[in-house]
């Protein structure tokens, strides 16, 4: 009786630290600076970085987006001070993603567009992810760096 109480003890801990060490740790940068105009954002969304780059990312740090049967795909919106969308058609944007639990490949977008409307020029990208899981997204664009640790999916 007394080795399977030790048994059962063990298998509580081991159980408990795996989850622990699975559990996604969600980063997302902080806002600095940034205009009023990106302040208001679809309900869930937030935007954060600062007026050399920015992004709009779901607020709590969950990308559920299309479900895992479109790969969890999302248009995703990137800002910078003074980008001019019908200057710069195919911006240089590049993101590439890359799953920290170790069980998907990485993910590399080098394809941005433009986006532009009365009074606003964005860049968008698409998004998507090949599995859900703990996901580490590293965006570039003329020398600024911004990076976001994500749980994709459930």
């Amino acid at each position: 009786m007394h080795i399977l109480k030790h048994a059962v003890s063990i298998s509580i801990i081991f159980a408990w630290s795996t989850a622990q060490a699975s559990e996604c740790q969600i980063s997302l940068p902080e806002s600095t600076d940034l205009p009023e105009s990106l302040q208001e954002s679809p309900e869930g969304f937030v935007w954060v970085g600062s007026p050399n780059l920015a992004a709009r990312v779901p607020g709590d740090g969950h990308w559920a987006a299309m479900g895992p049967d479109y790969n969890y795909r999302d248009k995703w919106w990137w800002w910078r001070e003074g980008y001019q969308a019908k200057e710069e058609t195919k911006p240089e944007l590049t993101i590439s993603a890359r799953n920290l639990d170790g069980s998907a490949p990485p993910v590399y977008l080098p394809n941005a567009t433009n986006a532009y409307g009365p009074g606003w020029d964005m860049i968008l990208t698409m998004m998507e992810f090949p599995s859900s899981g703990c996901w580490e997204v590293i965006g570039k664009y003329r020398g600024q760096e911004l990076r976001f640790v994500f749980q994709v999916g459930a």
